[in-house]
């Protein structure tokens, strides 16, 4: 294996564990005791300051996945067009 392979399925390694990482992120920073560190009696255009940075964590999250689907590279067909569809059983369906 050539070296430039190496570092494509390494990067390829590395985009695929960002989409572990981002779930886990988002979750932590929806716990409780983060979010209670914004629930103060402070309003920024009349909307709490804990409800602004629960939508800023949303929308900072759904960017993150955005940006990591379109740089994750495409999976590879298993089935060829035209070819019929077989059941995980080695079957056709109709048998």
């Amino acid at each position: 294996m050539t070296e430039r392979q190496r570092a494509k399925e390494e990067d390829v390694r590395k985009k695929e564990e960002a989409v572990f990482i981002v779930p886990i992120l988002g979750a932590l920073l929806l716990l409780p005791p983060l979010v209670n560190l914004f629930d103060i009696r402070t309003l920024l255009f009349g909307v709490p300051l804990a409800v602004l940075y629960m939508f800023l964590v949303w929308i900072v999250l759904i960017a993150c996945a955005i940006i990591i689907s379109v740089r994750m590279p495409r999976a590879k067909s298993q089935v060829e067009p035209g070819a019929d569809p077989v059941t995980s059983e080695g079957r056709r369906d109709g048998a």
